[in-house]
């Protein structure tokens, strides 16, 4: 599955919904995550692309997390080498004279990753539940007909690419069409 195969309709479900398991395919955390990327490149749009960074940048952060807390909570069962170069990598040192103080000051100084996760979560926009304002993607691809003046297909067909190909051309005819009017309007404020 790629962002060429991939219904429009699917992508936002799961982008929505979080269940990337609606692809029905091996590995489909790892599929999921090249076509968010992709469709990320391929849409160019500002906000999106902030949001991606903020999003790797939360999920990197939520597994260090969790990474840095199961070497502690196993290292006080037993200790272990290759769990100890883990957290040495991340940044932590662990005193073989007082183990287990440093277990305990390692596992409290891990939380300030969380207090950065909230952060980053803060700095996510914030996105409007009112379902009255809410365009669904079978609205957005209606629009696009409109505006294009035919019927781009089965709505329950059109790939992530096609969306992004209709997308830029709805952009280009508005552009187009601001422009006239900005020229219009600059001839009649001449006369």
């Amino acid at each position: 599955m790629t962002i060429d195969t991939l219904p429009i309709k699917l992508f936002y479900k799961i982008l929505e919904s979080g269940e990337v398991g609606l692809l029905n395919v091996k590995d489909a955390e790892n599929v999921w995550n090249e076509i968010y990327e992709e469709f990320q490149k391929r849409d160019n749009n500002p906000v999106n692309n902030r949001i991606f960074r903020i999003q790797t940048d939360i999920e990197y952060l939520q597994t260090k997390y969790n990474l840095i807390l199961m070497c502690v909570d196993s290292l006080r069962f037993e200790p272990n080498d290759d769990l100890i170069s883990i957290l040495k990598v991340h940044g932590y040192n662990v005193n073989e004279k007082e183990y287990m103080r440093s277990l305990d000051y390692i596992e409290k100084n891990a939380k300030g990753i969380v207090h950065k996760i909230r952060l980053l979560e803060n700095q996510m926009p914030k996105i409007d539940n009112d379902k009255k304002d809410k365009s669904t993607v079978d609205d957005v691809l209606a629009a696009y007909s409109s505006i294009l003046g035919f019927n781009i297909g089965n709505f329950n067909e059109i790939t992530c690419s096609e969306f992004l190909g209709w997308k830029k051309q709805v952009e280009t005819k508005i552009k187009k069409q601001e422009k006239q009017l900005q020229e219009i309007k600059s001839k009649k404020n001449g006369r």
